[in-house]
């Protein structure tokens, strides 16, 4: 991935190594994904897979309770306006 790639790309190409069967990619990709945020519900739950293909039990589980912890409903509006500002917009009205 080239220096400047928007980091949802990154998220992305996490999604579609662990549909590949490529887990230790996927790792890379999201860890990178995650330096620049931590409120990505989503991309701890792909962690949490990646991690179980690879046989890391520990590290799994720790993304899975981060999923848990920012899947709760009061967390979500924060990790769609974190989503949101990786792209520049936002869904408040203007």
């Amino acid at each position: 991935v080239l220096k400047g790639t928007p980091l949802g790309v990154h998220r992305d190409l996490g999604r579609i190594y662990l549909s590949r069967n490529q887990p230790a990619r996927a790792v890379q990709a999201l860890s990178t994904y995650l330096k620049s945020t931590t409120n990505d519900a989503s991309a701890h739950y792909l962690l949490m897979r990646a991690y179980r293909a690879l046989g890391n039990a520990a590290a799994a589980e720790r993304h899975l309770t981060e999923y848990r912890r920012l899947s709760d409903p009061d967390k979500r509006q924060a990790s769609i306006q974190q989503g949101l500002s990786l792209f520049g917009r936002s869904d408040k009205p203007r």
